[in-house]
């Protein structure tokens, strides 16, 4: 990502980028005043149920090109807008009304461009995709679960991130079994991630903790074990773990 690329994110993580990043950052996480609560109100709604149309026009006005979600943050917020047509309400809300979530599905004005255990990044895009049917919020969970969802983000990752994409993948999915608590999206991820990855070492470890913790397949787990090691045999991480699996 371009370092000039303006970045909307949570006051937190705006403080936490700001340490590492030369990024401009919309929300300034060190200073109070009236313009900037008008900043927050309007950026805040990346944690709300508005539509994806309406963010990208709040994106627009707010000058930023690239929203990152905390992963740990995307459930109904009790930080409530004054716009609100676009706070959740879980009365008549479902969880994948949030954008945080339905932005996984098939977005038409972002492109996500990055996934790790912990945040995701979308890049707000210079020319939308045609409109399509509205998805209700059963269809963006089914979507998400689907490989179609993930298919083309796994291919830009390959290509962007290099050798890191593989590990990323596997730590996105397992937030997604334990934290999101959505595992068929997690085994959409691993399921790509495997084929993309056939000779990533930790790609195996990961998919080797997960059979051998999660999914209770201790043979299959062997089969993963056994090629972390071969894949990385100088990682006293993996040797350990595959030693106290025999």
């Amino acid at each position: 990502m371009d370092p000039e690329t303006p970045v909307l994110t949570s006051m937190n993580l705006a403080g936490s980028l700001r340490l590492f990043t030369p990024v401009p950052l919309v929300v300034h996480p060190q200073f109070e005043s009236e313009n900037l609560r008008k900043r927050v109100q309007l950026g805040y709604e990346l944690y709300h149920c508005g539509s994806e149309e309406s963010f990208a026009d709040t994106m627009r006005r707010l000058h930023a090109e690239v929203v990152i979600f905390e992963y740990n943050r995307c459930f109904f917020t009790p930080y409530l807008l004054d716009d609100k047509r676009k706070n959740c309400n879980s009365k008549k809300h479902e969880a994948e009304d949030q954008l945080c979530l339905k932005l996984h599905a098939r977005p038409r004005f972002f492109e996500r461009i990055f996934t790790n255990g912990n945040y995701a990044a979308f890049r707000l895009r210079r020319s939308h995709l045609p409109p399509g049917e509205e998805l209700s919020h059963s269809a963006v969970a089914g979507m998400i679960a689907s490989g179609d969802a993930w298919s083309d983000y796994v291919a830009s990752c390959a290509r962007t991130q290099g050798d890191r994409c593989g590990a990323r993948l596997l730590e996105t999915a397992a937030t997604w079994e334990h934290t999101m608590k959505r595992k068929k999206v997690a085994a959409a991820i691993r399921k790509l991630a495997d084929k993309a990855y056939p000779n990533d070492g930790y790609v195996a470890y990961y998919l080797a903790r997960y059979l051998d913790y999660d999914a209770n397949q201790p043979q299959r787990a062997l089969e993963y074990y056994k090629k972390a090691v071969e894949l990385l045999p100088d990682n006293p991480l993996v040797l350990k773990e595959y030693i106290m699996f025999l």
